[in-house]
């Protein structure tokens, strides 16, 4: 009985968190921010040159059948995080980091995107092992209400992150990635796909954008998402429709199916993000 209550639960907070998106984007706001305008990603007006699509069922991730949905960030990463207060505008911001001893090389950085309820500590949690393993910088913000504001975006408090963290450490221009998780996702998509940032490339967890607000971007930038076929929330047969339409946009644009997986990060996490950081090692280097 316990269980099939906490599924219920995921399944309706996963369904509507999914509706709340849909209905914002349908009347999604222009960019926000000081410099909005100049992070917006042009257009290609005429038919773009088609990406790629791949979809592939992935046996290897070990995945737990949960009894009751709970986690909290753990003392080592409340202990290694560093808490940031600062404002976007007149807006309070919060955020964190983490970054491991640097070495000599320049540094990879991601940035997290939580999902709804959740903050930027909780991506730290489920990234901190692969960072500490591959020399990665973390930045994760928090959103300023309970998820991000489909509204009123501003990607450019995002792109003043990545110049803050690189003004104090070497970070690599090339290798910054957006990963984002359900609601994260969705944003993470809509950053890639909509804005002209520093990004090279994004991963996402159990969430994506309506293909529908989708265009076809001047620069098209690899895509891929992690989606359990037990995610109530996001049917396959939706996040195929989206792949689709992101190839065809001139993305290449890939979703990795994980049998026996809900909508849950909070286990499966470090392994998901030592696979994307392994994704984006093999991409071609930017030119």
């Amino acid at each position: 009985m316990k269980v099939a209550f906490f599924v219920l639960y995921w399944v309706l907070c996963a369904v509507v968190c999914t509706a709340m998106i849909f209905v914002a984007l349908s009347v999604l706001a222009p960019l926000h921010g000081p410099n909005a305008a100049s992070l917006a990603m042009p257009v290609v007006s005429d038919a773009p040159v088609a990406g790629s699509y791949t979809e592939v069922v992935a046996t290897g991730f070990r995945v737990v059948n949960k009894v009751a949905y709970q986690f909290e960030p753990s003392q080592a990463t409340r202990d290694l995080a560093v808490r940031h207060i600062g404002a976007a505008g007149d807006t309070p911001r919060i955020w964190y980091d983490y970054v491991p001893a640097p070495d000599t090389r320049k540094m990879p950085l991601i940035i997290l995107l939580h999902g709804a309820n959740r903050d930027g500590l909780s991506m730290i949690e489920m990234w901190r092992q692969t960072a500490a393993k591959y020399q990665l910088a973390l930045v994760a913000p928090s959103s300023v209400g309970k998820t991000w504001d489909f509204d009123r975006p501003d990607p450019q408090f995002l792109v003043d992150l990545v110049a803050e963290m690189a003004g104090k450490y070497d970070i690599d221009p090339d290798q910054i990635l957006l990963f984002g998780h359900s609601d994260g996702a969705t944003y993470a998509e809509w950053l890639l796909n909509r804005t002209s940032g520093p990004w090279r490339a994004a991963v996402l967890h159990g969430g994506f954008a309506p293909a529908d607000w989708l265009k076809p971007p001047l620069v098209a930038k690899p895509v891929r998402l992690y989606l359990g076929d037990r995610d109530a929330g996001n049917p396959l047969a939706t996040a195929r429709a989206v792949g689709q339409a992101l190839a065809r946009m001139g993305h290449q644009s890939e979703i990795v199916v994980i049998p026996g997986h809900d909508h849950w990060f909070y286990d499966i996490g470090p392994q998901i993000a030592e696979d994307s950081w392994q994704w984006l090692m093999r991409l071609p280097k930017p030119h």
